[in-house]
């Protein structure tokens, strides 16, 4: 997996597989800050359909990275997360992503290996049950961009290790 590069700000990111050591936001936080302190700000997860979130240098909500799930990093500098950072198992050990009901925050691991379009995810989750999927939102320069599932606007290529909300109008699993 290469370097993760972060831009001043605020940035989604994805961690693609299962970290063969645990990551944790501090230990995030840790290695941002290594180079220059201050980088790293705050570190943040979507859980139970609200944010929780780790300010960097205090004990507070640290929570250990999981696969599959997507995390907001926001940084004063552009920086980079070492690939040694992000060093994972085989994604073929993987299994799919429990979605609630409402909002959740996703990534697209390494399955598809390429590009997969926000209209054909759409397709494949609402093709067991209708409207379960209702829309998926990237983040992309400061602002959300979002895909309502079924109409054309908006149909961005989801890429392999980027990180996406999803609205669920019921349960459902997240296979990428």
């Amino acid at each position: 997996m290469p370097n993760l590069s972060l831009e001043v700000g605020w940035n989604l990111i994805a961690i693609r597989n299962i970290p063969t050591t645990p990551m944790t936001a501090s230990s995030l936080c840790t290695t941002l800050n290594a180079t220059k302190t201050g980088t790293a700000l705050e570190v943040n997860r979507w859980e139970s359909g609200g944010w929780v979130g780790h300010v960097c240098g205090f004990p507070p909500n640290d929570f250990t990275f999981k696969s599959g799930n997507g995390y907001f990093v926001r940084v004063t500098r552009a920086s980079v997360i070492p690939s040694s950072a992000l060093s994972n198992t085989s994604p073929a050990t993987l299994t799919g992503l429990a979605l609630d009901p409402g909002w959740n925050l996703v990534a697209l691991r390494d399955t598809p290996a390429t590009p997969v379009m926000a209209s054909a995810v759409c397709a494949t989750q609402n093709s067991v049950a209708s409207g379960t999927l209702v829309e998926i939102d990237r983040w992309e320069a400061g602002g959300w961009v979002g895909h309502v599932c079924g109409f054309p606007p908006n149909d961005f290529a989801l890429v392999p290790g980027g990180a996406y909300f999803v609205r669920m109008t019921r349960a459902g699993t997240w296979p990428y």
